[in-house]
């Protein structure tokens, strides 16, 4: 009998403790989830007043406020990019369901290697999760709130529902939002139209977007893709011959208005836009008669503009408004 009072005040307290251990779990859910967002609904892309402005072959010459692109259905997107993104963001994607223990183990070893943060822990959902429905506060509660999300989100959603609705949504730097938008401001034409290359420099963006969009700072989106390109390697994604490829060829970045006399062209043509157009929320694009942005011209040129038609692309109509022929002394 005396060997047996040991083994009850271990289940004793065992109990207690999983009692209170219960209760202490509930009251942490609570917490937790009583100010959690509605998820019912995702929130609608946002719809701020935006500007484009383009040449007469259709480079983007200046964008003014957030740019988002037109929303890329899953197979519109082209299998580089989503290989590309997965291989330096999540390369466990398809085998966790919104957490990934495994990725999170990875990341604290590789941070103690390194004696600070030098990899992340969270997935694709997660960062999704974040995006969609939290701040950017970085707190033990906001980070639990980030976790139930993402399981309900693998919940809610496919995979492939979940991909696109993070490269539809995701800042990609210079105002930019969604793999679309980015792609016709840093190269020019569609993200249907990704070569590995450019792929990689986007997927690599994602980690610091304002400090690596290549607009200005070129030099560092160049070696973050290369760092995509190896991670592909290692994933079994492409060939070394391929990433060697990309690598001897990168991507140019498309015309733009970098140029002070472009700026002062694009400027104008807004002024002139916002005088004629109450356009609304959601943005309208400005075709001009400009050729190239990279052209020299002479000093005291006269550019004209025929801005012929500006689409109100925040319209589900899709209205063209017309506007008069205009011209103006630029150098």
């Amino acid at each position: 009998m005396p060997r047996r009072r040991p083994i009850r005040r271990v289940l004793y307290w065992f109990a207690i403790l999983l009692v209170w251990g219960g209760i202490l779990g509930v009251l942490s859910f609570i917490w937790i989830a009583h100010d959690l967002p509605d998820v019912s609904n995702l929130p609608p892309p946002g719809q701020e007043r935006t500007v484009t402005v383009k040449s007469v072959t259709g480079a983007t010459l200046a964008n003014y406020g957030p740019v988002r692109g037109q929303w890329l259905a899953y197979e519109s997107i082209p299998e580089v990019m989503i290989l590309a993104l997965l291989s330096i963001e999540d390369r466990r994607f398809f085998n966790h369901s919104g957490v990934d223990i495994l990725g999170i183990g990875r990341a604290v070893l590789a941070n103690l290697r390194a004696g600070g943060v030098s990899q992340g822990g969270s997935t694709l959902t997660q960062q999704l999760a974040k995006n969609l429905f939290l701040s950017s506060e970085r707190s033990l509660k906001r980070k639990a709130q980030e976790l139930l999300l993402a399981l309900w989100l693998e919940r809610a959603y496919s995979k492939e529902q979940i991909l696109t609705l993070y490269l539809n949504r995701v800042y990609f730097g210079a105002g930019t939002y969604g793999i679309d938008a980015a792609s016709e401001t840093y190269f020019g034409h569609s993200a249907r139209r990704l070569s590995l290359a450019q792929a990689a420099m986007l997927a690599g963006l994602v980690k610091a977007p304002s400090r690596l969009a290549p607009s200005h700072n070129y030099a560092g989106a160049l070696q973050r893709s290369e760092q995509v390109l190896a991670a592909m390697v290692d994933t079994g994604f492409i060939t070394a011959l391929a990433a060697d490829r990309a690598r001897n060829q990168p991507p140019p970045l498309a015309e733009d208005a970098a140029g002070p006399d472009i700026r002062y062209f694009t400027d104008w043509v807004r002024s002139r836009a916002d005088a004629l157009l109450d356009h609304p929320a959601g943005g309208i694009t400005i075709l001009t008669s400009l050729i190239s942005p990279r052209k020299r011209l002479p000093n005291r040129c006269c550019a004209p503009i025929s801005m012929s038609a500006a689409k109100n692309w925040g319209s589900s109509r899709g209205r063209w408004w017309p506007l008069p022929p205009m011209a103006r002394c630029w150098r």
